[in-house]
């Protein structure tokens, strides 16, 4: 739908909480088969490309700007989203066989 021209419609989302999630908090995954998208919430709405995401190990796996966890060796990884606004993250740690 169009406003009429010359008409204004201001749009805000107010959250009463900020917290990232990360979803799930652990998975276990095979290192063969290529890629897969870690989820994530921010104030209890999807929210996955605004975030930074990070890893512990780049020689176990890596994480693209979007969430999306490339396997490379076997091992334990901590994936970490984070809220580059308020600063807050949270973590999925994975299992790679």
């Amino acid at each position: 739908d169009f406003l009429p021209q010359g008409s204004i419609y201001t749009y805000a989302v107010v959250g009463t909480t900020n917290t990232v999630v990360v979803t799930p908090a652990t998975q276990s995954k095979t290192v063969v088969g290529g890629a897969f998208p870690v989820t994530a919430t921010l104030g209890g709405r999807p929210y996955t490309r605004g975030l930074v995401w990070t890893t512990s190990d780049a020689t176990k796996a890596t994480v693209s700007s979007a969430g999306v966890v490339k396997p490379i060796a076997a091992g334990s990884v901590t994936i970490t989203a984070t809220d580059p606004a308020g600063g807050l993250n949270a973590t999925d740690v994975i299992t790679l066989t």
